[in-house]
């Protein structure tokens, strides 16, 4: 069982947003390719992908450039949850529904706004041609083995209104009279149950069961099925009522907030807490916390933040490791760009010239500078006429220079903290700066586009750049980008970024878009928070090192997770080097039975006799 502060907010994938939401989807159903434990890209449903070469006949005749069309070679051993086969047009009905609606299909633009068509090549291969949907020519892409978008099944899905109702309307479940006795149907290692539905409506708890035909083992991309009978997503509304549950052996693994981590680390190292491993590290889902301004007028009567000083001074008086050390209790890393330092290739960080480094007097004199004066000597700053934001017209001479910030709520860090102090240093620098809270409940219909300001906070990127940079692109605006933001710069290298298919060339493009939005300032991020897991290894072994192999974490959401196959309950024997036994693994499901008594919902077996089945040795 798996502990939550959070519930899946929608069992629809094209409409879900928050980290247990992504964890669900990952579970029940299979993209094209997933990451393996060191979140490099592995095949699950493509078996292997290439970029078609220029000498293949199609590719003669029709003159696309080499990059632009890729082919995957398809499992031919997947099959739905109901049975029914998994083929290439289970790939062209979902891909279809994304291109042939794109404007209203929001949820996977980052990828599709780049993809023209895919076609059916066989039974088991399809071929995905891309594109530059501004002008309409073929385009490389550099990003092709991974394109994380949930196969959904064509058989039963055609039966729905379409695509429309699919991706904005559908809850997500299947009518008896499309799918009797199966509400959602998948591919992945995990099948709902009947209950599914009412399960979330209640919003305790989701059950998922063994898919006993999954694909992958069969595919040779796993050395064994996954060998937990059961698995409960748990959700409580308090992180104290979540860690007594860990503590007495109803939960096997929980998600905690900073401050109950905190807390729950002191009791394990003291030894009042036994059986616990506490882990915390930057996260896999690569999260941050960033400010972000709306980069055009909004209509009101001060937008002075649309100039750039004013941003650069904002984050001046910004002092990240105060955040890390007292906001999040020392469990995240100080912010700097939009590609956290997890993803380490690609994150580029700034140098010492570049760097906007906390300076309170550099960014008073910045204000002053550039024409933002305590005139009435007040303690706020006034919009005068040497400042950009009159020149331009953004305020009036006399205007305060102001801000007011919504906070989006978290569950896993104090949002008030934050508030509080950012809020706090804006005012040392002459701004008249208020923060309010908005719940985390609401967020997926409150937009934060249409505020000036906002607090919030970014998850589950891909581990390729291109996610976060596309948010920030021309072609994000009125859809995925939160800021508006529109520079030509950026757009040049933006794009080269996507088509460039050598490495190293690539790499400057993806730096280049990093340091001109950190030095435009239409995000300031504030930290990195790291990802806080507590587990109990006396239920279950095989966690691995979650630091190492980042892959393995609970907050990897791409599919087939290699975590759910390799853990196994511990071996209860007086010579910890012998080879466990069938007959000892009997004996050990049966032990944690009598002891979790009707509580523990995850049943452990184990299938099979071969040695690559059987778990790995105690201390393995």
């Amino acid at each position: 069982m798996i502990g939550f502060l959070q519930t899946v907010d929608s069992l629809n994938p094209y409409v879900g947003l928050n980290d247990p939401s992504y964890l669900f989807y990952s579970l029940v159903y299979d993209c094209l390719t997933t990451v393996d434990e060191d979140m490099s890209p592995m095949g699950n449903l493509a078996l292997s992908w290439w970029k078609v070469p220029v000498t293949d006949p199609m590719m003669v005749a029709s003159g696309e450039p080499y990059g632009s069309v890729w082919e995957y070679n398809l499992t031919q051993n997947a099959t739905w949850h109901d049975g029914a086969q998994f083929t290439a047009d289970d790939v062209l009905f979902n891909m279809n529904i994304n291109l042939q609606n794109y404007d209203t299909t929001w949820a996977f633009q980052p990828y599709t706004y780049f993809i023209k068509m895919v076609e059916k090549v066989g039974n088991y291969t399809v071929r995905f041609h891309f594109w530059d949907r501004a002008t309409g020519d073929p385009m490389p892409v550099a990003w092709g083995d991974f394109i994380p978008i949930p196969m959904l099944p064509k058989h039963l899905l055609e039966q729905l209104p379409g695509a429309s109702y699919i991706t904005m309307n559908w809850m997500g479940t299947l009518p008896d009279d499309v799918s009797p006795g199966m509400p959602i149907v998948g591919t992945g290692p995990w099948m709902v149950t009947p209950s599914i539905q009412s399960e979330w409506t209640a919003g305790n708890h989701v059950t998922l069961v063994r898919n006993p035909n999954y694909h992958m083992k069969t595919d040779n991309l796993r050395l064994q099925v996954v060998p937990l009978d059961r698995l409960v997503m748990k959700f409580f509304q308090d992180s104290a009522s979540m860690v007594i549950a860990l503590k007495v052996g109803e939960l096997d693994v929980a998600k905690l907030p900073m401050s109950a981590y905190d807390e729950l680390v002191g009791e394990v190292n003291s030894g009042s807490v036994e059986n616990i491993t506490c882990f915390s590290g930057p996260t896999c889902a690569q999260s941050f916390v960033y400010l972000s301004f709306w980069m055009n007028e909004s209509g009101g009567d001060n937008d002075a933040r649309l100039d750039q000083d004013v941003r650069k001074a904002m984050a001046l008086a910004i002092d990240r490791m105060w955040l890390v050390n007292n906001t999040f209790l020392g469990l995240a890393d100080p912010g700097s760009t939009v590609v956290p330092p997890i993803n380490s290739y690609w994150q580029y960080e700034p140098n010492a010239s570049e760097r906007l480094s906390f300076n309170i007097t550099a960014a008073n004199q910045l204000l002053e500078s550039s024409g933002y004066v305590d005139i009435d000597a007040d303690g706020i700053r006034e919009c005068t006429i040497a400042s950009k934001a009159v020149q331009m017209g953004w305020a009036t001479q006399g205007d305060d220079l102001r801000v007011e910030v919504p906070v989006f709520e978290n569950s896993y860090y104090s949002t008030s903290g934050i508030g509080d102090y950012v809020t706090l240093k804006w005012r040392e620098i002459g701004m008249n700066a208020t923060w309010y809270a908005i719940e985390d409940s609401i967020y997926p219909i409150y937009c934060p586009i249409q505020e000036d300001v906002s607090i919030s906070s970014w998850s589950i990127l891909d581990p390729d750049p291109q996610f976060i940079l596309f948010t920030q692109s021309d072609a994000a605006i009125g859809g995925w980008s939160d800021t508006g933001f529109s520079d030509s710069s950026y757009s040049e290298n933006f794009a080269s970024s996507v088509s460039c298919l050598s490495l190293g060339a690539r790499k400057a493009y993806v730096d280049a878009c990093q340091r001109i939005l950190y030095d435009q300032c239409p995000y300031i991020v504030l930290a990195y928070p790291h990802s806080n897991y507590a587990w109990r290894e006396d239920v279950l072994g095989g966690w691995g090192d979650w630091t190492m192999n980042p892959g393995r974490s609970l907050d990897a959401c791409w599919g087939a997770n290699p975590l759910f196959f390799d853990l196994y309950p511990p071996v209860f024997t007086d010579n910890p080097e012998s080879e466990p036994s069938m007959s000892s693994l009997a004996l050990n499901v049966a032990i944690i039975a009598t002891v979790a008594g009707t509580v523990l919902v995850v049943y452990v077996f184990w299938r099979g006799s071969s040695k690559a089945e059987n778990p790995p040795k105690t201390g393995q």
